[in-house]
């Protein structure tokens, strides 16, 4: 004859709280014939196959393994408390910015030549074209680090009403 036994019973038969018994029981360790009614034999062979299959990882400890957890936790959180500082980004939304900042600076660049050729047409010393052109190349640098200095202090790129258009030809 099977002996059926309460959560308290069982709990004190393995040496352990009925809270216990009952997480054993949510996790499918322990089973109940009805609520709050164990097979004492059949539970304590369960149980006792749990604790062996618990002493047969002996490589995994429940501290260890609670501390990575924990560690996990709190390198998440501070990665969402840094984004949220927007001392860090989205991956996307660099690349969309440097997009934009790229695009930008290859309208600028494709500009120079329709600009600089009026004034290079009757020019023929050397120095004075390479003066004309460099100018120019430093400007449209400087427009790209402007954009930069404005994502650095917004966090965006936005149009400074510089952009120039690429011509068609």
């Amino acid at each position: 004859m099977d002996m059926i036994v309460g959560t308290q019973q069982l709990a004190d038969v393995i040496g352990k709280t009925p809270k216990w018994v009952n997480t054993l029981t949510r996790d499918g360790v322990l089973e109940q014939i009805s609520r709050g009614k164990y097979d004492l034999a059949d539970n304590v062979q369960r149980y006792i196959k749990y604790v062996q299959h618990l002493s047969d990882n002996t490589d995994i400890d429940y501290n260890e393994e609670k501390a990575l957890h924990e560690r996990a936790k709190r390198k998440i959180a501070e990665l969402d408390l840094a984004e949220k500082e927007l001392s860090l980004i989205q991956v996307d939304e660099v690349v969309k910015i440097m997009e934009r900042m790229v695009g930008l600076f290859k309208a600028r660049c494709l500009t120079i030549p329709s600009k600089v050729s009026p004034l290079l047409q009757f020019e023929t010393e050397m120095p004075v074209i390479v003066g004309i052109l460099q100018k120019e190349i430093k400007e449209a640098l400087q427009e790209l680090a402007d954009h930069y200095t404005n994502f650095a202090e917004k966090g965006t790129v936005e149009p400074t009403g510089e952009e120039h258009e690429p011509e068609t030809s």
